[in-house]
C-alpha cells in the first residue's frame, strides 16, 4: 500500500520537471491592410526561463492561407 501512494505521489511530480519549448511566429507590421507577402520572424525558445532563444535552422516551407 505505502508503495502504491508513494509510485502515486512520484506520478504527479513528473510534468513539473518538464521543460516545454515554443515556437513563436512574430511581425513587425501590426496592421495589415492588403493581402501580400509579409516578413514574419520565426524564434524557438523557452519562454519560461526569461526568454532563452535557441538556435534554429531556417525551415524548409512556412506559410499561412487565411480564408482559402
Amino acid at each position: 500500500m505505502k508503495k502504491t501512494v508513494l509510485a502515486a505521489a512520484l506520478a504527479t511530480l513528473i510534468p513539473v520537471g518538464a521543460q516545454a519549448h515554443f515556437l513563436l511566429q512574430h511581425t513587425d507590421e501590426v496592421l495589415i491592410d492588403r493581402p501580400g507577402d509579409v516578413p514574419v520572424g520565426l524564434i524557438f525558445w523557452h519562454p519560461m526561463e526569461n526568454g532563452h532563444a535557441m538556435d534554429m535552422d531556417a525551415p524548409q516551407e512556412f506559410f499561412m492561407i487565411h480564408n482559402g
